[in-house]
């Protein structure tokens, strides 16, 4: 490259002119417009004049004869007509130089400045020809019109973004401003809310909110909430984690299409076994809609006949239809402190499918004779038929055991199943839940539930038994099954005494994970040999499709799946899942900081749980809230003892608490 050529290339983009001052083998040293030095590869070089320049002039000469030259380039461009360009000398899909189309455009006295404005004025364009390297090539008449279609959506994106942003600074402002399209710029708003930066349309959702004084998520949320779009408690969690809750056309129209005639059908099939002249009743909670299971019992003699019946969902919802694949997609029912997401639509899970006091209904009920000591001594599945005679709550069950009734003998035959299991090594231990409920109005209410109140008990031990005798048939039928397994873990820290939370959480911490196989092994904190889940059909999809292929067998047809489709099943449910766990997971959380907000300033106990890598686990145990906080924050703290901390602040939006350690010396424990 001659030193003292004025040379083009591009920067970010942008093409710059510079003037050549030497050159070190493959590196030039150039002088820039602004009067400062570079150094560039001159592989980069994409246009040189014909012309030197002295470099050895001052250098105010130097910039002035650089910025004569890019002012002549701007004043010759707006001649460069790229269309009329590409007619005369272009052969579509041919290269051409720059020099000949500067002779094209502006004849044989073309000078560099008349090539640089050819350059400038076709890399700008874009639309007739690409450049390449020190050439440009011609486009073809399809690749023109496919830039001109794109040089159109960009100037109607662009048009959008200049509408968009003047909109939403009304809406701040409280003006009044009419934008057409107010609705996509809305959804683009809500995805970015919700989404952040891994917004889809996060690119056009920058520029608009830069255009329009908005620097973050939070106030793109509080723009939303101005326009009434969002509740200010909206729960941004089912967008982020695409948690579905609006039903399929196709999904509305197949349950209409079943009526009541699918009841009618299921009641009155005749291989069904008629149990309507069982007692038969249902423990829930009283906010409960989705009744999916309920017990009878008698006794005879020292032992205990017990039914637990499981609503036969799988009467009411074929596999691969609608309905199913949309259970599928949603995995289970989401129970949120202010909702409830259900996997099947509520004309299902809360009417034909549930459970209902006085109606017949179709069943799949377990039959059991258990000992006094616990012994399940035989055990049937059948198809059923079951009249549901009453629906009782937890505390309508604690109360007739605290009397005396027969639901207290029941109670005895059902601590006898437990014990049972603990003695073959069950590990049991149930930290207490934080009952979130938040009501139409948003207010907030938390109680403290014990999760092991002698009605719960009694009815997870039923439930236990249920899936176990399921667990043993698949088994003893050697057919494949969705069976729950779970390894011995490394330490069992909790006996008969009643753990503390610290305990119970080094137990939990030293349990094994819990998988899921089609084939039957042991399950170690329940103590069992084997086991599965069955007893929520309604609830959960995994449970459904158990169902399923417990009553293909029952009905002495074959099973409904294979191994192998229950392991697809498996590896498409379980991500849902898990989704489903993070969203009920920080939407608790969510609701219990907003209820913390009343106890800013406030002192709290925080049970030390442990160190690791420079961070505290503590557990507030008014709130059942865990909490990490750094080791340079709180000094030395003793894992298993009980902290004062002051509550200096919270933030539900951004999900954080601040906590200051008021007594850093003196844990009690």
């Amino acid at each position: 490259m001659d030193t003292g050529k004025i040379i083009r290339f591009f920067d970010h983009r942008m093409l710059v002119a510079a003037v050549c001052l030497g050159q070190d083998g493959e590196r030039l040293r150039l002088l820039c417009a602004d009067g400062s030095e570079l150094f560039l590869a001159a592989a980069r070089i994409v246009h040189a004049s014909h012309e030197l320049f002295d470099t050895a002039a001052p250098r105010e000469i130097l910039l002035q004869l650089l910025q004569q030259n890019i002012t002549g380039q701007k004043a010759l461009a707006p001649q460069i007509d790229p269309s009329r360009l590409w007619e005369t000398v272009a052969a579509p899909g041919g290269s051409i130089g720059i020099t000949d189309l500067a002779r094209a455009a502006f004849s044989d006295a073309a000078t560099s400045a008349h090539e640089a404005a050819v350059l400038a004025a076709l890399v700008e364009d874009h639309t007739y020809f690409k450049l390449q390297g020190r050439v440009f090539l011609a486009h073809t008449a399809e690749q023109i019109t496919a830039q001109k279609q794109k040089k159109a959506r960009e100037m109607a994106r662009q048009d959008f973004i200049r509408q968009a942003s003047a909109w939403l600074q009304a809406v701040i402002a409280g003006r009044e401003c009419v934008f057409d399209e107010s609705a996509a710029c809305i959804e683009i708003l809500k995805d970015y809310a919700s989404l952040g930066r891994e917004s889809p349309t996060w690119s056009q959702v920058r520029d608009i909110l830069q255009a329009a004084g908005i620097s973050d998520q939070r106030q793109c949320f509080a723009v939303l909430v101005q326009l009434g779009v969002f509740d200010p408690d909206e729960n941004l969690l089912l967008r982020r984690y695409g948690i579905p809750y609006q039903w399929p056309a196709e999904v509305l129209r197949q349950v209409e299409s079943l009526g009541a005639g699918a009841i009618c059908r299921a009641v009155n099939d005749p291989e069904r076994r008629d149990l309507t002249q069982l007692y038969v009743c249902s423990i829930d909670d009283a906010f409960t809609r989705d009744v999916d299971d309920a017990i009878s019992f008698r006794f005879d003699g020292s032992c205990l006949e017990l039914g637990i019946h499981i609503t036969d969902v799988a009467a009411f919802v074929d596999a691969k239809t609608p309905v199913d694949i949309e259970a599928a997609r949603r995995g289970a029912s989401l129970y949120l402190p202010e909702a409830k997401i259900p996997m099947l639509p509520p004309a299902l899970s809360e009417n034909m499918a549930s459970f209902r006091v006085g109606e017949r209904s179709p069943a799949v009920s377990f039959l059991a004779r258990v000992s006094p000591e616990g012994e399940i001594l035989e055990y049937r599945i059948v198809c059923s038929i079951v009249r549901i005679a009453e629906r009782l709550t937890y505390s309508d069950v604690d109360s007739a055991i605290e009397q005396g009734l027969d639901m207290a003998r029941l109670h005895r035959y059902a601590a006898a199943l437990r014990d049972r299991r603990c003695a073959a090594g069950a590990v049991l231990f149930l930290m207490p839940e934080m009952q979130v409920r938040v009501d139409r109005s948003h207010d907030i209410s938390l109680k403290l539930r014990d999760r092991e109140t002698p009605s719960q008990m009694l009815v997870s031990e039923f439930m236990i038994l249920a899936n176990y005798c399921a667990a043993l048939f698949f088994s003893e039928q050697q057919q494949p099954g969705l069976f729950r397994r779970q390894a011995e873990p490394s330490q069992k820290l909790i006996g008969k005494e009643p753990p503390t939370f610290f305990d119970m959480f080094l137990q939990r911490r030293a349990m094994t994970r819990v998988e899921i196989k089609t084939s039957p092994g042991p399950h170690s904190s329940l103590g069992l040999s084997c086991y599965t889940s069955i007893t929520s059909p309604l609830r959960k999809y995994l449970d459904l499709v158990m169902q399923r292929q417990l009553v293909s067998l029952l009905r002495g047809g074959p099973a409904a799946y294979t191994r192998r489709e229950l392991r697809d099943i498996v590896f498409g449910v379980q991500p849902v899942l898990t989704r489903l766990g993070l969203v009920e997971y920080e939407r608790r959380r969510y609701w219990v900081l907003k209820a913390m907000k009343s106890r800013e300033g406030g002192i709290l106990d925080a049970l030390v749980l442990e160190r690791s890598k420079g961070l505290y686990e503590l557990l507030l145990t008014d709130f059942m809230l865990d909490v990490r906080l750094k080791e340079k924050d709180t000094g030395l703290l003793v894992p298993g003892t009980t902290v004062s901390a002051r509550l200096k602040s919270v933030d539900p939006f951004e999900r954080r608490l601040e906590l200051e350690i008021i007594d850093r010396k003196n844990g009690h424990g």
